[in-house]
């Protein structure tokens, strides 16, 4: 019993710190697909006929950029606390069921609906690989996490 909740806590510090290395991992990719890019360069020069429409554009990207590296580091965080067996947090799970859902998204839509002509085949298959393990990754959390409160209730609610 003691055995699998180790094995399951282990689990849950990995993958947390794999949580905050591929949120460096996303924030540099959204740059890189902006700005050097060059469709993301010809969207930009489209929209920048219209000054305001370039500060909207720009500071919703940078909102929704912020949020989603706030809410993988508030996961990635809580599963490494609860991985060390010290605070017992509940809203983090919903959160990387969440982003598990946002990224199987994501995956898909890089493996279907991918038509950007500046990248090399290589550069698109290293991105859905990347994409691919940080969604297996953040599976990986999601189940431990869960594992441990359903198969551990009184032991995970006993050390926190």
């Amino acid at each position: 019993m003691y055995r699998e909740l180790r094995k399951n806590r282990n689990n849950l510090l990995v993958s947390g710190m794999g949580v905050i290395a591929f949120t460096a991992w996303g924030g540099v990719k959204s740059f890189l697909l902006l700005f050097l890019t060059k469709e993301g360069a010809e969207a930009i020069g489209e929209v920048s006929a219209f000054r305001y429409g370039v500060a909207v554009l720009l500071s919703l990207l940078s909102f929704t950029l912020i949020v989603t590296a706030a809410l993988n580091i508030y996961v990635g965080l809580s599963a490494i606390s609860e991985g060390k067996g010290k605070k017992r947090k509940n809203y983090y799970v919903a959160a990387a069921v969440v982003l598990t859902v946002i990224r199987l998204i994501g995956v898909i839509s890089d493996l279907f609906f991918s038509s950007g002509k500046s990248f090399s085949v290589m550069d698109k298959l290293a991105t859905i690989i990347v994409d691919i393990t940080s969604l297996i990754m953040m599976a990986d959390l999601t189940v431990s996490a869960i594992k441990i409160r359903r198969l551990f209730p009184t032991v995970a609610k006993r050390r926190s």
